[in-house]
């Protein structure tokens, strides 16, 4: 009997195992296992039991089943993989660099199924202008699953699918069973949630929340209710290259139109069109209910035997109103529209293609909110809403004569897969779930983290992604549809960050034998970077290491020793810590830690007061200049926020006190914004006359070669062109101000001196050509001055990003004389950008952005004497504790360049009028002092912004380092 009964073990196992080959086989037996063992036994008993049959799940189980213990998937639908079996085809990553242990190995055994190797040592690449974030991972959802299939089965895990969880018991703060709804019982030592709603740990009395938290509760910038500026209508749109993407890197399946939202046009009264959400706007940073907007990822395909999309039973066009509506908007404005409008579409093997969603394409704002806590029945119908929505619109795009013949064409040329999705008809099974529960642990995720301002202790894994939250909802703002809480912004150039252990199971007093891997403790704005597939399997494959380690020890998970963890987990080819490699190949080196701030702005005795604001007088934008000796200064400013110019002083003592007005020409009031002074010498042998260059104005004879003159320049004369004084004299006397000829919105923000002194290179920011209204563009131009300055050539345009503005370039040279840097404001996501030059100006490289330390308005930059460079500015970073104040930075030239964050900064002076400050002069005395100057409201009460410099030396902030 006993030789039968192994006998018949053997060729089940061989029959198994021949399965795995077989699409959907495998999942029929481990179905039909499931169920016999249901009527043989009612309670499953094992060491760590992963309640979701998911990426994070599967992974989670073949780890503690790897470590020896017993492990048991209970997933409530028919399948394993989650998103990534599911029809996210197209995965994003992040960095490769970032995804090690079994995620690493799912996708190199997934890739080489189609002859791909994957490279992961090296990261992404920007295609075409987009994000370099991944999407590279081409796979086909039906090898997808059948690889988690094997994985679970070759590690001996045992997988019960359509477990649905009715209620999870407790003994004191530690989980002892799960009840399904249909009466089986799960008992383990550890559970793990790897649910993407957190089912689990709800069911388990762990504190979550679904509220976007507000900014002002973790002194976030995107959470709570939020509009970003990138996805506002406006009728102003670049046209896209051959990748679908504008100069800038949006992409036009991401283009807001002003769109009237109403029945009838412009009749509030006659009601909302289909798929626009009732609803206030709301205050922007205040607290909100709402998730991510969902959608199903579609595998279609072009393949000759491919399955019509149907559309649902009860279509009407009309539900798609507001879609003829943006394809009219689109129409209006000169798009040329094809199928990568209503979706981005990435090419898989085998003739499919994954789906995205865009303005109007997948997703259903609003309709995901009830999912996380509905039952599962009614989840049944949100997807099917969501499903029917989307045939609906698949139609209305292929079939509707208000759809431009182009997209029509291309859409009849997609329909469903055969082999994909075989038991739902080739549509997905998985409705992606960007978000639902989230724990509140000790330790929340937030911002902060996810930008390298903190670093969470204790790492488990690595996030990469960017700040990438769906919608939550479709709106009337101002009149017209908006998509509320939508952010595409990056994390600012930061560089992956931990995901610390403590976000991964619950406050000791809730439950001590949890982990929770996709709902973890996170805000909501955290949360939509660390979401990524490959991030839920590292976290998952540490969960479940913890969870054997907790075994083994006879400790709550909270009791976990790290130092254990971390050896094992690095054992298993787990990235923890981030180590990136130099540009030139140097030696790996692990990112540092985020930099730290001195504060100097509480020591009044380092300020001196310029020009003093009062209630009337508002002190604004001033810039300096030190002339040779090393201790006469000059400093230029405007009255009120970018006003008139003309008043200008001079300190004879390196800044320490300073006269009263200098007498200037009457015109210097004619002329506005931001006044910039400059010391300019008119190279020596050159052969150059008045009128010699006819087509720029020649401001008056040149007089005396070789000789240096002071300049003033403004931003715009009655004209609108750019005016200059000049002064032979240095400084006692002023020329009138009189046009460059030149079209700018600023003067010239840096004047660097090229080619041995040859020529000086002025570089601003300009409206693109040919654009005067709003929303105006910047884009950065050069014009360059053979005289010293007194004409200069017509504008050469640098760098236009598109739907970015990029303004206020200033120009640094390299230590070794070989390179110019030029520092970048960007007015649109609020980071900042650089360039190099290494032909002195003539060409320029693409713009980068800075390392967050960096992250600022208007950048001015001075070496010291030991070779380190201070950069002063506005911080705008998102996450800086010293956001909209003024700071300088303190590091090395080659920090830029290799995109580190350098020393530290220094927070030089407090704004009390948020981010109005900055437009600062910097200079560096003799000694080594720096004086830097800014417009600001420095202190409390009713008088307006003063211009106030503050005085300090590196030795001193170093000390002050030293010392914390």
């Amino acid at each position: 009997m006993k030789n039968l009964l192994a006998a018949f073990v053997a060729t089940w196992r061989r029959v198994l195992r021949r399965a795995w080959s077989c699409p959907g086989v495998a999942v029929l037996l481990l179905s039909m296992g499931s169920a016999l063992h249901g009527a043989q036994s009612r309670v499953i008993e094992a060491d760590v039991c992963v309640y979701g049959g998911t990426s994070g799940g599967v992974v989670a189980a073949v780890q503690a089943a790897r470590m020896g213990k017993t492990a048991v998937i209970a997933e409530p639908g028919r399948h394993l993989g989650g998103m990534t079996a599911g029809g996210l085809s197209a995965v994003d990553i992040g960095d490769p660099r970032s995804v090690g242990g079994i995620a690493r190995e799912y996708f190199t055994q997934l890739a080489a199924t189609v002859g791909v190797t994957l490279a992961w040592d090296k990261p992404f690449r920007s295609d075409g202008g987009g994000p370099a974030t991944g999407g590279a991972y081409a796979i086909e959802p039906h090898k997808a699953e059948r690889l988690f299939d094997r994985m679970a089965n070759q590690a001996g895990v045992a997988v019960h699918l359509n477990a649905r969880l009715a209620s999870a018991a407790k003994d004191g703060t530690r989980i002892t069973e799960l009840v399904m709804e249909d009466g089986a019982v799960f008992r383990a030592k550890m559970f793990i949630d790897a649910t993407y709603e957190g089912d689990l740990m709800a069911a388990a009395g762990v504190g979550y929340t679904l509220i976007r938290e507000g900014n002002a509760k973790y002194g976030e910038t995107y959470n709570g209710i939020h509009y970003a500026d990138i996805y506002r209508p406006r009728t102003h749109h670049q046209k896209p290259g051959s990748t679908g993407r504008v100069p800038g890197g949006q992409g036009v399946w991401d283009r807001d139109l002003p769109l009237d939202p109403y029945v009838v046009k412009g009749d509030p009264s006659s009601g909302l069109l289909p798929l626009i959400n009732d609803g206030e706007p709301g205050v922007p940073g205040e607290p909100a209910p709402g998730i991510q907007a969902y959608c199903f990822r579609l595998c279609l395909t072009t393949a000759a035997d491919r399955l019509p999309i149907e559309p649902p039973a009860d279509y009407d066009p009309q539900r798609y109103e507001i879609v003829a509506r943006f394809i009219e908007g689109c129409l209006a404005i000169g798009d040329e529209l094809d199928l990568r409008w209503f979706s981005k579409h990435d090419p898989l093997p085998n003739d499919k293609w994954d789906f995205n969603t865009a303005t109007f394409g997948g997703n259903l704002p609003g309709a995901s909110w009830e999912w996380p806590e509905a039952s599962y029945a009614r989840r049944e119908q949100i997807a099917k809403e969501h499903e029917n929505y989307h045939r609906g619109l698949l139609h209305f795009l292929a079939t509707d004569p208000r759809v431009p013949d182009k997209v029509r064409e291309q859409m009849k040329q997609f329909g469903l897969p055969r082999d994909e999705f075989v038991d739902n008809g080739g549509w997905p099974h998985q409705i992606y779930v960007r978000e639902g529960r989230r724990m509140i642990g000790d330790l929340v995720l937030t911002e902060h983290h996810t930008f390298g301002r903190q670093a969470a202790p204790h790492s488990v894994s690595l996030g990469s992604y960017g700040t990438d939250t769906h919608e939550i909802r479709r709106i009337v703002k101002d009149g017209v549809v908006a998509r509320e809480g939508k952010t595409a912004t990056g994390r600012g150039g930061a560089p992956p960050y931990p995901i610390g252990y403590a976000v991964i199971v619950p406050k000791a007093a809730e439950c001590q034998n949890l982990f929770v891997t996709f709902a973890l403790s996170a805000s909501h704005t955290a949360f939509s970077s660390i979401r990524m597939e490959p991030v839920f399997m590292a976290t998952s494959q540490s969960a479940a290491t913890a969870a054997a380690l907790a075994i083994d020890l006879q400790v709550p998970v909270q009791r976990v020793p790290y130092d254990r963890l971390r050896e094992r987990l690095e054992a298993d080819g787990q990235v923890l810590e981030w180590k990136t490699s130099e540009p030139d190949g140097g030696d790996s080196t692990t990112q540092q830690a985020p930099l730290s701030t001195l504060d100097l702005s509480g020591d009044t005795a380092r300020h001196v007061i310029i020009a003093q604001g009062t209630e009337q007088v508002y002190q604004g934008h001033p810039t300096t200049l030190l002339m040779p000796d090393g201790k006469t200064m000059y400093c230029v400013w405007t009255y009120n926020h970018g006003g008139p110019c003309g008043p200008i002083k001079r300190s004879d003592d390196g800044g320490r006190t300073w006269s009263d007005l200098l007498p200037v020409p009457e015109s210097w009031h004619s002329v506005r914004n931001c006044p910039a002074i400059y010391r300019l010498v008119d190279p020596a042998n050159r052969d150059v006359e008045a009128g010699q260059t006819p087509d720029v104005p020649v401001l008056e004879p040149v007089r005396a070669l070789g000789r240096a003159r002071l300049f003033v320049f403004a931003g715009q004369g009655p004209d609108g062109t750019m005016h200059v004084s000049h002064s032979e004299d240095e400084g006692r006397t002023w020329s009138e101000m009189r046009s460059t000829g030149l079209v700018c919105v600023m003067p010239f923000c840096s004047i660097v001196p090229v080619d041995g002194g040859k020529r000086l290179l002025g570089l601003t920011n300009i409206r693109r050509p040919g654009e005067t209204k709003d929303p105006r563009s910047n884009v950065v131009a050069q014009s360059e001055s053979t005289d010293g300055g007194m004409t200069w050539s017509p504008w050469r345009i640098l760098l236009d990003l598109g739907d970015l503005k990029p303004c206020e370039p200033a120009v640094v040279r390299s230590p070794d004389g070989g390179q110019l840097l030029c520092l970048l404001r960007e007015n649109h996501r609020r980071i900042a950008l650089f360039m190099t030059s290494n032909d002195e100006g003539r060409t320029w490289s693409e713009a980068k952005p800075l390392p967050p330390g960096l992250f600022g308005d208007r950048h001015i930059a001075q070496y010291a004497d030991d070779g380190r460079l201070v950069v002063c500015f506005r911080d705008t970073g998102q996450a800086s504790s010293t956001r909209n104040h003024f700071v300088a930075w303190v590091g090395r030239y080659e920090d830029i360049i290799a995109g580190r964050d350098g020393q530290y900064r220094v927070k030089l002076l407090h704004s009390h009028r948020g981010s109005d400050c900055g437009y600062p002069g910097l200079e560096r005395l003799p000694d080594g002092t720096f004086v830097a100057t800014t417009y600001i409201k420095y202190q409390p009460g009713p008088e307006k912004h003063s211009v106030v410099c503050t005085r300090f030396t590196l030795a001193e902030t170093d000390a002050m380092a030293k010392g914390r």
